[in-house]
């Protein structure tokens, strides 16, 4: 073993029970190379090993969330109005935190809250807690050693702003109103008479609603929606385990719980876990009574509070959402060829020309504010969709190219685009959608300093695309490892390593907002598995397919990108590979155009012309 390869096992092994992984591959991106080249047997049994640790990154609106700071005996020394309308025993309490002292979030139900149902919350001690999105007393309480726990739990019904929240699936007005009071009461009936309209006449309402979503019965429409008011939260593969252990179920009763939650009849439920019917009816009968609700309905609210809390518990990494960053022009489509949701911002205005931006396989749909307003000044309408598997949009089982360029032509056809413009801040997936579609592109731009399938043999970037080619059986426990451990300290580091050192690049993510935008982008990637699906793909962009000739490119390279590192001529690479694209080099810019140069991108894409 080569000693920089046996120092960086050493570190990134002794990192692991941090949660530091990724900061250790950072900090020593040599020592990851040599570690990959030398010891890759060691290095696979290293990063699965990392992978298997609970967390992720997170971005939260502390709107949906009660919060308590206590005492070890159960005693509240501060709370939020929200988590003092549970009404908590103080024994109770004092039970539920027992078991925290070991610095890992606990998750625990406590019976018999005022209204007679169980309450779950996370407990936890200050170094952890103070990570949570908490109320300002409550901060300070855990702060100044006042108290030794905190306490987390959902929020009720009543107290999140539901309206705002849906407008992302861009329901009517009584649309808004039925589902609003659906999520808070858990019942059609109590739901049609708080809305003030006939039971069949909120069914019908209720059905125009559910198509938009594409959900298949009332409790997955109630799970997706109360979903929205939590945020981005890491990816979970355990949510029924959590079920199972917070209200005292068995694995077949978690599992039920979770498939009834999602919208399987009682029938269907039974027979994928493969029992009777009147097995799952006697089933369903006691995990209503422990989870004290009464009808499949009042489950999906329940499973969605819950994992929520669960997720943001075991969270590494949590950014808490202030008014201004939390609006965003979210909205939903609903996915044609199968059942699921596609997420896309649309910032407008409707008016300008559209440009559909293509994030990269390490980051989602949120967008640079400085490259949006760009975008607009030129009279362009900034939109980003995001891919299977990545943030809000759920995964896809097909080939992952058709998938994707299937769910962006569900975007264009639902905002009522029949052409768009492009721009790829990766290369790979908008090239192959303009090669599949090339109808509905009018031109694009890509900023890249190589084409796809070639491969730069020095830096960061370059030990990351030979991990994906050269070991491809690490990529998924890889990929699970970044979802679980990324945290806005090994973002920040990579990307530097990533960049080579670009004046231009350090200088546009030393800007406070663009690197708070950098990192909510990437905390999107790491909260779904479309990263571990992405990144041999990009790794491996192979030949670029000759129906994508068709459309009118610009590419668009910084003179200082650090993935050119190794190649030897970058531009004469693009001539070959794309003979009639336009190449512009941008001389003080580097990888991070969208950051750095965000005004010469608008302007090719207005008038690739006149650059």
């Amino acid at each position: 073993m080569s000693r920089s390869a046996d120092a960086f096992l050493r570190a990134f092994r002794d990192a692991r029970a941090e949660g530091r992984g990724l900061e250790v591959i950072a900090d020593d991106a040599e020592g990851f190379a040599a570690a990959l080249a030398n010891e890759p047997k060691a290095l696979a049994v290293a990063i699965e090993a990392a992978s298997a640790a609970s967390g992720g990154a997170a971005s939260v609106s502390p709107s949906a969330f009660a919060t308590a700071a206590c005492r070890r005996d159960g005693r509240i020394v501060a709370g939020d109005g929200a988590f003092a309308a549970f009404d908590l025993p103080k024994l109770a309490l004092a039970q539920a935190i027992r078991d925290a002292g070991s610095g890992s979030p606990r998750l625990s139900v406590i019976v018999d809250d005022v209204r007679g149902r169980p309450v779950a919350v996370a407990v936890a001690p200050p170094g952890r807690a103070l990570r949570w999105p908490l109320d300002a007393d409550v901060r300070q309480a855990l702060s100044s050693g006042t108290a030794d726990y905190g306490v987390l739990g959902v929020r009720s019904a009543e107290g999140i702003d539901w309206p705002t929240l849906f407008s992302a699936w861009t329901f009517s007005g009584a649309e808004t109103r039925l589902a609003s009071a659906l999520v808070r009461r858990g019942d059609l009936r109590e739901a049609a008479s708080e809305a003030g309209v006939a039971y069949e006449t909120a069914r019908e309402t209720l059905a125009a609603a559910m198509a938009k979503t594409g959900a298949r019965r009332q409790p997955d429409f109630v799970r997706q929606l109360a979903q929205l008011a939590f945020g981005d939260l890491p990816t979970s593969d355990a949510t029924w385990r959590t079920l199972a252990d917070a209200y005292s179920l068995t694995a077949r009763q978690g599992r039920l719980a979770l498939l009834i939650a999602f919208g399987a009849t009682r029938a269907v439920a039974a027979a994928s876990l493969g029992v009777s019917d009147q097995t799952a009816k006697a089933d369903l009968k006691l995990i209503y009574e422990r989870c004290g609700v009464e009808s499949g309905t009042a489950l999906g609210r329940l499973v969605a509070g819950t994992d929520a809390l669960a997720r943001l518990a075991a969270a590494t990494d949590v950014e808490i959402l202030g008014p201004g960053a939390s609006v965003t022009p979210l909205r939903f489509v609903r996915r044609r060829r199968s059942a699921g949701r596609i997420a896309v911002e649309d910032h407008g205005p409707r008016e300008s020309v559209p440009v559909v931006i293509f994030h990269t396989p390490t980051t989602g749909r949120h967008l640079p504010r400085i490259l949006v307003e760009a975008l607009q000044a030129r009279g362009l309408r900034p939109i980003s969709v995001e891919r299977p598997g990545f943030g809000l949009t759920t995964s896809s089982d097909g080939d992952f190219v058709e998938d994707a360029n299937a769910d962006l032509i569900d975007v264009l056809d639902a905002l009522g685009l029949d052409r768009v413009r492009l721009l790829g801040r990766s290369v790979a997936m908008p090239l192959r959608f303009a090669a599949d579609h090339p109808e509905r592109v009018e031109r694009g731009v890509l900023l890249s300093a190589t084409p796809p399938g070639v491969r730069a043999t020095r830096g960061l970037l370059a030990t990351f695309m030979g991990l994906a080619l050269d070991h491809p059986q690490m990529v998924q426990s890889f990929a699970r490892m970044g979802a679980r451990l990324s945290s806005e300290r090994s973002i920040l580091r990579i990307t530097e390593q990533a960049v080579g050192g670009s004046p231009s690049d350090m200088a546009a993510i030393s800007d406070p907002t663009n690197r708070a935008d950098w990192v909510r982008a990437s905390r999107q990637a790491s909260s779904g598995d479309g990263f571990a699906r992405e990144f041999v793909l990009h790794a491996d962009g192979g030949s670029i397919p000759s129906q994508a000739y068709s459309t009118d490119w610009t590419v668009l390279m910084g003179a200082q990108d650090g993935l050119a590192a190794g190649v030897a001529d970058p531009r004469a690479l693009w001539r070959d590979a794309m003979p009639r694209a336009r190449l512009q080099v941008v001389v003080d810019g580097g990888r991070l155009l969208h950051l750095s140069h965000p005004d010469i991108i608008a302007a090719v894409l207005a008038d690739p012309s006149a650059s």
